[in-house]
């Protein structure tokens, strides 16, 4: 989920971006952004340098991804020379890092009309030759919109549902991977920030019906990295974001009253590692 995101109107309110690159070890690479009304010939080392340069030393699963990396370098190093605006600019980077279809590897930082990471709050899976909902996000806007775990999904968007997905791939995979279709699928469904989603689909109990999912205010709004409570004599604590500052502090305070339990339960799935900067 992307957590705490800011919309920024230019590059020189954005100077440093980070980019985390490897799930396990979180590393980070310092990316800036040229400063509004800057050519990007005159950087001399543009930021899709950079960025190429660091996945390729330091993004741990390179090699088994199935990527052309040095064509999509060469790809987005022309598109960054072209691009005529910072949001442009910005794009290229995003779309760069698409390729790498792994939603721990992003911008920090995102314009309100950037990809949500998936999965948002939908899963689904390719089932028998259609994509199926296998869960939903307890609470979430899909949730409250009536989306549930069976529910086949036929089109996003007023887009065939293959479509969708197919616009979502990664440009420069050297062959097919299941893993980016999944990636693609589950991006497609998590949609924009700025935008509502609208699904057409079919149930064996509802039939076929189209579903919008709203905007809410509350989507991209965690108040705190970390909450805790008891269920039944067992402690359960949910951590959402490992590079929150704050984390630490916050997770000795929700042990704090949970001495004498007889089980802890961590849950890390809602994590991202990201904050806003």
């Amino acid at each position: 989920m992307a957590a705490n995101v800011k919309e920024t109107e230019t590059a020189g309110a954005r100077s440093i971006r980070r980019v985390a690159l490897n799930p396990v070890a979180a590393v980070l690479a310092v990316l800036t952004i040229a400063s509004a009304g800057a050519a990007p010939a005159r950087q001399g080392v543009s930021d899709a340098d950079l960025l190429s340069s660091f996945v390729t030393t330091h993004y741990a699963y390179l090699d088994v991804k199935k990527i052309d990396w040095k064509a999509a370098t060469r790809y987005y190093r022309e598109q960054y020379a072209l691009a005529g605006s910072d949001r442009a600019r910005f794009g290229v980077l995003e779309r760069m890092l698409d390729d790498l279809y792994d939603p721990h590897s992003h911008l920090t930082s995102n314009y309100r009309d950037s990809w949500r990471l998936p999965a948002y709050d939908i899963w689904a899976q390719p089932r028998r030759g259609s994509y199926v909902v296998t869960e939903v996000r307890f609470g979430s806007p899909a949730q409250k919109a009536g989306i549930r775990a069976g529910d086949e999904i036929v089109a996003i968007d007023g887009r065939p549902v293959r479509d969708a997905v197919a616009a979502r791939l990664p440009r420069f995979l050297r062959s097919p991977d299941p893993v980016a279709q999944q990636w693609a699928l589950l991006s497609a469904l998590s949609g924009r920030h700025d935008r509502s989603r609208t699904l057409e689909l079919r149930d064996a109990a509802l039939g076929s019906r189209s579903v919008t999912i709203p905007i809410s205010p509350k989507d991209d709004v965690v108040t705190s990295s970390v909450s805790s409570r008891t269920i039944g004599g067992v402690a359960y604590i949910s951590v959402r974001s490992f590079a929150d500052a704050a984390i630490v502090a916050q997770f000795d305070r929700a042990l704090e009253p949970l001495k004498g339990v007889k089980a802890l339960i961590v849950d890390v799935r809602n994590n991202t590692g990201v904050t806003a900067t």
